[in-house]
């Protein structure tokens, strides 16, 4: 119970953060555009005057971009979205405490120790676990010899890497379609913008309006990588935490079966 607690405030913990990143990733480039100096005139008794109008925010170049780029913010918003909910579960299913719990390895290390397959083969269905599974393909095989067994354990546990990862490799997905996403907004912007220098007279308007049409381009481009680094670093971290337990299983499952060697293992029929 108190290990599912740390778990929940864990998860709550990195929520908040992925939450706060969010805020700053479209904040931040906001808050300095606004406050970059504007192009000041002299007037005529002397003071100067800034007639520009603020820099537009990221709810201005959402709306501004017309319905192929809203469009793609959606797409992106829903990859954040999918991205903060598959490092929150991978947290909550990734770990050690559920993948392979403590009370399960000493239980059946315990049963095995005097011999006794079918208790450990009892315990290992009591507590369906991917643990319990490659226990139970080394059980299975305990009368075909140690390298039959050794392989069953291997594949075993390379099944059980497949399923934990199934959730994972979509942060992968995620890190090579949000850039992507970006780059059509990009594409979308320069679009904008070279329609804009043919279709309108020179002028401060002109110039205006094509620098919004880059901007827009821009920052679908930075919102996108910003989506990707942190789907490749999360990537990485599950994908290296997910082998390294499926070696500690096997390693467990090994060393349990390598006591039948030393012990009368009673099979019930």
């Amino acid at each position: 119970m108190i290990k599912s607690k740390s778990l929940v405030k864990n998860a709550c913990s990195l929520f908040v953060m992925l939450a706060v990143g969010a805020c700053m990733v479209t904040w931040v480039p906001s808050s300095l555009a606004s406050s970059a100096p504007a192009a000041a005139e002299i007037g005529a008794d002397g003071k100067v005057k800034n007639d520009s109008p603020p820099a537009p925010g990221i709810i201005q170049v959402i709306t501004h971009s017309g319905p192929t780029g809203v469009f793609l913010w959606i797409l992106l918003l829903a990859c954040s979205l999918a991205m903060a909910w598959l490092i929150i579960d991978s947290f909550m299913t990734i770990s050690k405490a559920k993948i392979a719990p403590v009370t399960l390895i000493k239980s059946v290390q315990e049963a095995m120790a005097v011999g006794d397959l079918m208790k450990a083969i009892n315990y290992c269905k009591e507590k369906p676990t991917p643990l319990a599974n490659i226990l139970m393909a080394g059980f299975t095989h305990v009368e075909d010899g140690f390298e039959v067994i050794q392989e069953s354990v291997s594949v075993q546990a390379e099944v059980e890497t497949e399923r934990m990862l199934h959730r994972v490799s979509y942060m992968n997905v995620i890190a090579n379609v949000a850039p992507m996403l970006g780059l059509i907004g990009t594409v979308q912007g320069m679009i904008a913008a070279f329609t804009t220098m043919a279709t309108s007279q020179a002028g401060a308007a002109q110039q205006a309006t094509l620098a919004l049409n880059i901007g827009e381009g821009l920052w679908a481009t930075a919102v996108g990588l910003g989506q990707t680094v942190p789907a490749m670093i999360f990537f990485q971290f599950f994908k290296n935490r997910a082998n390294s337990l499926a070696l500690h299983m096997e390693q467990v499952t090994v060393e349990s079966i390598k006591v039948l060697r030393n012990a009368e293992v009673e099979v019930e029929k």
